[in-house]
């Protein structure tokens, strides 16, 4: 076997390792955007060729939304020879980096936090080293904030004027 295709059919099989229920997969590096248009959630996974790479994950909210996201690298090393590894692994979100913790050779970000209605962005940065780069996975989510309803606010007021005739019956007695 040649080094391209032992190359390419450890790419392949990375690619094919990474599970099939994610939205996409992509193959290359450098600077690439990715329009996930409205949210409700996403899947993206990477596979780096080596060198620098700035991917942005684009997404609209129309309601004020819990946002959640989990990015992972792989580290994968056979005989000696490192196959995957990512590098300065880095993720901002509308141009505010997020903290990014490791495990070893693994780095992996995971969050949530509540996210206004309008257009956000998610980038993730780093080298890919390695026979084939670096790999990732990612995934985020939204899922609107829960708005009470009118029959909440009803009980609540009709509890406050029972509380309320209560204590002006006390205060006669």
């Amino acid at each position: 076997m040649t080094l391209s295709f032992k190359k390419a059919a450890i790419a392949l099989a990375l690619a094919g390792s990474c599970g099939a229920a994610f939205a996409s997969t992509g193959f290359g590096g450098g600077n690439q955007t990715f329009d996930a248009g409205l949210l409700n959630s996403t899947s993206h996974t990477q596979l780096l060729v080596n060198g620098n790479f700035s991917n942005a994950f684009s997404f609209d909210l129309d309601v004020l939304s819990d946002f959640t996201y989990q990015a992972n690298t792989f580290y994968l090393s056979l005989f000696g020879n490192t196959v995957t590894d990512i590098t300065n692994f880095g993720i901002t979100l509308d141009g505010n980096a997020l903290p990014v913790g490791q495990q070893g050779k693994l780095e992996s970000a995971f969050g949530t936090m509540r996210l206004g209605a309008g257009s956000h962005t998610l980038t993730l940065t780093g080298k890919g080293q390695g026979w084939v780069g670096g790999a990732y996975s990612m995934n985020m989510s939204a899922s609107p904030v829960p708005v009470p309803e009118p029959e909440s606010y009803a009980m609540l007021l009709a509890g406050l004027g029972v509380m309320g005739a209560i204590a002006r019956r006390r205060n006669k007695a």
